[in-house]
């Protein structure tokens, strides 16, 4: 049986200190007797008698040198020789202190050699019971760790004195293990370090060890050296993770590797928006949600947001068997009882199929995410573009109208503004399908009160999403490079996926009917700023005339198809200010309804019997901020 002395209320700091208290004044009055037995043998206790003035005096002096040094302050598991020092210092300093009080007044005095006797015997026993309890608290922590079968099998890469002070750390903790080291030089293969073995690099293409991770520690490694590891070794797949230096740590320059995942909130350039947790919660909890495109970037983190908030049931429709496994699969891992996960596999434009699971749920809220959002896809395959970013979302709306379905929340984007490309010009589309049936019910029904609310959120890139340039720029960085970019003066607005679906979340919550919800997404970023942060994250250098012996170099590819070179999140709105202060309200121009379906079925119709043209010119009678190219 293993006690969890960190864990026990008993053992708290105050009681530790007097536990150790009592032990030393136990060791204290044992040293005085051992030391003049030792000295004079059975005489001893005679001459004890003789100077029990020694006891009260090392006790006072003892413990008052104890407490005032800082003896009890350390933590017994984390000692270190230079305490063992310590301890040898303040043993003399009380020797010292009890020997002038004898002599300040006149006491019968102990042999001169009894006084170096009892220093020695204080600092052996008081200092070592110390080491036997730190080593006795690691084992302990050990054996409790081991009980974890998740435990994970680690090996250091280096045994030096990186090495060295890494295994230290993580056998204390014993919350790890280390199996072995490697190390490229043949003068420390077969040799140990702290007990654990040091063995050649080709071990670890041996599946016996069953390594988990490999932990880099070799102080001052160029970054040439560290890449060369990286790719011998890549097609393990085992994570290696570089372990930063002291004097990294200490001059702030830590480097991550190119296999350590980047934190994306560091390549923002703002400070993350916080959610408010009323408009979270409030709208979400206890309520039927239905979410189209669940698999998705935007749509399975949707998921996973709502799933926090409690809500009774989650509906998933994705058109990827493989993406609806996958979310499906993630949110029964961690969802509560009061929740249950309903799946459908199927494409959001046909009708029957969404009216059939309308019918079957009382829904309270719709996310619409499916959508196809690829520009220079989209630009070559424009007719299904259409078809699935305008279609699918006429035909959400329609069923939820009929139905009187509460909420309809369109995630949009700000390639919707002014559109340069027929992905922007589809979702700009399918933002005014949105505003059209929210201007027909506010017709009908002008307080708006038991009909559907129609409202759309639109924001910018999002970090890291599928298709995005940060999995781009991580690849071509862990290969080596080059770094691709189209124009040196390309820019955008970045946002977490995170962010992303919490301001979708929240505007459901907001929605009036008719609204357009932006985030306040701080200054545009640089795309060849963000590119060159990436790098220095990896811890490596561009490559460029000032520095021809860095590591990646940075080409410029030229604008795709439809590509702008800034991209901006309203029209020709002006923002109002909602009760979250980084979320804005808007409500843009749009054609009227009549037009709008008039227009809308013919451009149904070309696209169905696959007519480029004729759909072309429609989309831009449609869109008229966008021309036809």
């Amino acid at each position: 049986m293993y006690i969890d002395f960190d864990n026990l209320k008993f053992f708290t700091p105050w009681r530790r200190r007097l536990i150790l208290l009592l032990i030393d004044i136990s060791i204290l009055n044992f040293s005085i007797w051992l030391s003049f037995w030792l000295r004079l043998g059975n005489e001893g206790n005679t001459r004890l008698l003789e100077s029990l003035w020694l006891f009260p005096s090392l006790i006072i002096c003892g413990t008052l040198t104890y407490a005032f040094t800082g003896h009890y302050r350390g933590l017994t598991r984390h000692l270190k020789s230079k305490a063992l020092y310590q301890i040898i210092g303040r043993n003399f300093l009380i020797v010292l202190l009890v020997s002038s009080i004898g002599i300040m007044f006149q006491f019968t005095m102990p042999p001169r050699s009894s006084w170096i006797l009892l220093w020695i015997l204080l600092s052996v026993l008081i200092g070592g019971l110390r080491f036997v309890l730190r080593d006795a608290l690691i084992k302990n922590r050990q054996r409790i760790n081991s009980r974890n079968k998740s435990r994970e099998n680690l090996v250091i890469y280096g045994a030096g004195t990186a090495g060295a002070k890494l295994a230290s750390m993580i056998k204390t903790e014993g919350k790890a293990n280390v199996i072995f080291f490697v190390d490229d030089s043949p003068l420390l293969v077969g040799r140990t370090l702290d007990s654990i073995p040091i063995k050649s690099p080709k071990n670890l293409r041996n599946s016996k060890y069953k390594i988990n991770k490999i932990l880099l520690a070799i102080s001052s490694i160029s970054n040439s050296k560290r890449n060369k590891i990286f790719n011998k070794y890549k097609n393990l797949n085992i994570p290696i993770l570089t372990v930063p230096s002291i004097e990294d740590i200490v001059s702030k320059k830590i480097e991550l590797n190119t296999k350590k995942p980047l934190l994306i909130e560091d390549l923002l350039g703002r400070d993350k928006v916080l959610p408010d947790p009323i408009l979270l919660s409030d709208g979400i909890t206890g309520k039927n949600i239905f979410i189209t495109g669940a698999g998705g970037s935007i749509g399975s983190e949707l998921c996973h947001q709502l799933i926090k908030l409690n809500p009774s049931k989650i509906i998933l429709v994705e058109l990827s068997e493989h993406s609806l496994f996958k979310i499906e699969k993630e949110l029964n891992a961690y969802k509560n009882k009061n929740t249950s996960i309903h799946s459908y596999l199927g494409n959001v434009s046909e009708e029957r199929f969404i009216s059939k699971i309308f019918n079957k749920y009382k829904i309270d809220i719709i996310f619409h995410a499916a959508a196809y959002k690829h520009v220079p896809i989209v630009e070559l395959n424009p007719l299904t573009g259409i078809k699935n970013n305008v279609f699918t979302t006429k035909t959400i709306c329609k069923a939820a109208k009929e139905l009187d379905i509460p909420k309809v929340i369109l995630i949009s984007t700000d390639k919707a503004v002014r559109p340069t490309n027929i992905m922007g010009a589809s979702k700009r589309l399918a933002e005014q399908i949105l505003q059209a049936h929210a201007k027909e019910i506010s017709k009908t029904n002008p307080k708006n009160r038991t009909k559907t609310k129609f409202s759309m959120v639109r924001f910018g890139n999002v970090l890291n999403s599928s298709g995005s340039v940060i999995p781009i720029f991580k690849e071509q960085i862990s290969k080596g490079g080059p770094i691709t970019i189209t124009h040196p003066e390309i820019n955008r607005y970045f946002m977490t996926i995170e962010e992303a679906s919490q301001l979708v979340i929240q505007a459901a919550k907001l929605s009036k009917g008719g609204d357009l919800f932006v985030l306040d997404m701080g200054k545009p970023i640089k795309i060849i700023d963000l590119a060159k942060q990436m790098v220095a994250l990896s811890g490596l250098s561009i490559k460029d005339q000032k520095n021809p012996k860095g590591d990646l170099e940075i080409i410029f590819t030229g604008l795709r198809p439809g590509e702008k070179l800034y991209e901006e999140l309203l029209i020709d709105a002006e923002c109002l200010e909602t009760s979250h202060p980084l979320i804005f309200r808007a409500m843009e121009k749009f054609i009227e309804p009549r037009d709008l379906w008039e227009k809308l079925n013919k451009l149904e119709t070309e696209v169905n019997e696959y007519k480029l043209k004729s759909s072309m010119k429609l989309l831009s009678e449609l869109v008229p901020e966008w021309k036809i190219k």
